[in-house]
């Protein structure tokens, strides 16, 4: 089945709004004109009854019965009946829309003179106005059967023309409706396409690809958004290149050593002695680094990294920890040193995991500080957390290298891992574990002002 287009959608919903606004408007309008008309047209009938009754009531009073109303009735209807000489006439009443009938509903007078003495059932007609006399009912006024009939006639056509009314004023409100449909549908859609184009330009290859925002504000905040998008994207893919690229760097480093030494131990052009034995082994080693790394981080960032928790004293931990760098610090000729602020509690973390974080962040911390600079660690304790930070005063990170630090094999300085051995997943470790402990981890740096890692680690 074939989808509807958007702009098809958007007109449709554009008419269905027209029609539903037309359906309540025209049925609240036909309902109250229907209900004001009904009571217009009986207050009216009650104002002509109630004429018609003084009328009556005066002729009984002044000849004891009703017998020839007919004369004095049929005489009103050409102006009207009032008092004065000897005579009845009734000013203002016009037209008389009802019959008189007599308390056994037997009628005593009739617009049409078929109609007088027949019965009516009085009892149940509800429209009835009682002439009364000293307290006795002495006839009834009611609404002429066939002149009501026309009444609810005109009353009918009076509906019927405004139904009409509404019927054509609806359908011209969807005509419009539909042409400012397809009028502005192209318009309002049309960040839409251009949204949709530029999803098919990302996904054919063109990373570079991005929207303009000369849009209203809610759709360049869309643009923007896809923009964002893009860009991390595009940024991922470039990582994912790299990483592809550095791991098979890193991996045929080591086999083609190995290779070599094995192929010259089997021809007997090299002796497989100790010597060629550990540097075999330690190939190897690099190897399995690198693999344990990417196994490990896998884990840590799919939320499965196992994790061994006891509670530590923060303090003499990373001093255990620096003294692992004793050596290294005399020999760069650097001071690494140890703060802390406050009485700090006990943390429940896993020993190894902490241990293999701050290794990492002060290696790279004396990799890049200077000789007789300085590099460290300062703790302090919040309410809720303990912070950590890792500082040294090397040259720093560039702006433009900061937000990516922690990104799998990232690495500003592209010389860095040849030198040193590095595969550019440290950092991104450091954050996988401390996430995984529920903490987080920030870096402020600025070239030639040092680093700074700040570490935040719940106490509860």
């Amino acid at each position: 089945m074939r989808k509807i287009r958007w702009s098809t959608r958007f007109v449709l919903l554009v008419i269905g709004a027209v029609l539903l606004a037309g359906l309540v408007s025209g049925g609240l309008a036909l309902h109250n004109i229907s209900t004001l008309f009904e009571n217009y047209l009986a207050n009216t009938w009650q104002y002509q009854a109630a004429q018609a009754a003084e009328v009556v009531s005066y002729y009984y009073q002044e000849t004891g019965s009703l017998d020839g109303i007919g004369n004095i009735m049929d005489f009103s209807r050409g102006g009207g009946i009032g008092r004065g000489q000897g005579s009845l006439f009734m000013r203002g009443m016009g037209q008389v829309n009802s019959v008189i009938a007599d308390p056994q509903g037997r009628i005593i007078w009739s617009r049409t003179t078929e109609d007088i003495g027949g019965l009516l059932e009085i009892a149940g007609d509800t429209l009835k106005y009682p002439v009364v006399n000293n307290g006795q009912v002495i006839a009834y006024i009611i609404p002429y059967n066939n002149m009501y009939q026309s009444s609810k006639t005109l009353e009918g056509q009076y509906l019927s023309s405004v139904l009409v009314s509404l019927v054509w004023g609806t359908a011209i409100s969807v005509l419009i409706a539909l042409l400012l449909g397809l009028l502005f549908s192209k318009a309002l859609l049309k960040p839409l396409r251009k949204l949709v184009q530029a999803a098919r330009e990302f996904s054919g290859g063109k990373l570079d690809y991005r929207l303009e925002d000369k849009a209203s504000a809610d759709i360049n905040e869309v643009y923007s958004a896809f923009n964002d998008m893009a860009e991390k994207l595009a940024r991922q893919e470039k990582l994912r290149r790299d990483l592809v690229a550095d791991v098979a760097h890193e991996l045929r480093t080591p086999l083609t050593i190995l290779s070599g030494h094995l192929e010259s131990m089997q021809e007997g052009i090299e002796e497989a002695n100790p010597a060629a034995i550990t540097s075999l082994q330690d190939e190897v080693l690099r190897l399995r680094g690198l693999v344990d790394d990417l196994q490990q981080l896998t884990l840590a960032e799919a939320r499965q990294l196992p994790l061994n928790r006891t509670n530590t004293n923060i303090a003499i931990f990373l001093s255990d920890t620096l003294a692992l760098f004793e050596a290294e610090v005399k020999e760069k000729g650097v001071a690494l040193n140890l703060e802390t602020k406050g009485e700090l509690p006990l943390l429940n973390i896993d020993r190894a995991r902490m241990r293999q974080i701050f290794i990492n962040l002060l290696s790279n911390a004396l990799r890049y500080t200077p000789a007789g600079g300085k590099a460290g660690i300062i703790i302090e304790s919040t309410e809720k957390a303990v912070n950590i930070s890792v500082y040294d005063n090397g040259p720093g990170i560039s702006t433009q290298d900061l937000p990516y630090v922690f990104e799998r094999f990232y690495r500003g300085d592209k010389a860095r891992t040849r030198q040193s051995g590095g595969t550019g997943l440290g950092l991104a470790i450091v954050k996988s574990f401390i996430e995984a402990h529920g903490g987080s981890i920030s870096v402020e740096s600025s070239k030639g002002e040092g680093t700074k890692f700040k570490i935040i680690l719940p106490t509860d």
